[in-house]
């Protein structure tokens, strides 16, 4: 097992900075724990290899994931490539309960689509072949909060 190293203090004791990429002997299962910036800078993913199963964090969602900035959207995008590299057979995101590898697909096609063309949440809706999606009030605000993030400069 690979100590978990402390960078800076934390006023919480719970809480645990690292510097590299650690794995974690818990209960003999390895798990390893994964840098995913995008929907937060310092967010972590958990990668358990024997078992080929990921465990998103917000990197992935279902419809899609959460963008606060523009400036993000590489950053997002590059932590799903890196995700989809490890070839996970359960993908299981804090939201939207548990999927298969098409989660990747589906979470890079998203924001493609977005910056392409005029994309309503419909549209969304239709690309991922459902009627609707938990939250869905919520996931259509985000939608149009993303439209307008993402929105061209000339178009602006």
């Amino acid at each position: 097992m690979i100590p978990i190293i402390m960078e800076v203090p934390t006023p919480d004791p719970r809480v645990r900075c690292f510097r590299s990429l650690p794995e974690v002997d818990c209960f003999a299962v390895v798990t390893e724990l994964l840098p995913v910036p995008g929907h937060a800078p310092d967010q972590v993913a958990v990668w358990i290899p024997e078992l080929r199963f990921l465990l998103a964090a917000d990197a992935l969602e279902f419809p899609f994931p959460l963008l606060g900035d523009a400036a993000d959207l590489p950053a997002l995008l590059g932590s799903i490539e890196r995700l989809r590299a490890l070839q996970p057979e359960v993908v299981l995101p804090c939201h939207g309960g548990q999927h298969g590898p098409e989660l990747l697909d589906w979470n890079t096609r998203y924001f493609e689509r977005l910056q392409a063309r005029d994309y309503s949440f419909d549209d969304v809706l239709t690309d991922l072949g459902v009627r609707g999606v938990p939250n869905e009030s919520f996931y259509r605000e985000m939608h149009a909060a993303h439209q307008h993030l993402l929105k061209p400069a000339s178009d602006a």
